[in-house]
């Protein structure tokens, strides 16, 4: 014989299918944004390291002469004098 089954406990087995399914759809869900947090991150990380380079590369550009960094900026022409009234 068949069981016969109450519409309470029918009830109970669908709400107990569809919690199981809803948990599936928030891992799914959970894996989801764990994959764009990690992708952006990485995009964040790619444009940093573009960034360094291209200042780097700036630096690197630069051609100070036969002299040093230091001795170019001693030999730069000085400014204008101000004359201040004195009291």
């Amino acid at each position: 014989m068949a069981k016969i089954v109450s519409p309470s406990v029918a009830a109970l087995r669908k709400a107990r299918a569809d919690v199981k399914e809803i948990k599936a759809m928030i891992q799914q869900l959970a894996a989801r944004v764990k994959a764009e947090k990690l992708e952006a991150a990485e995009a964040k990380q790619a444009a940093a390291i573009a960034k360094a380079e291209a200042r780097l590369q700036k630096l690197l550009s630069k051609q100070v002469g036969k002299v040093g960094a230091k001795a170019a900026k001693a030999n730069r022409k000085a400014g204008a004098v101000t004359i201040t009234k004195g009291a």
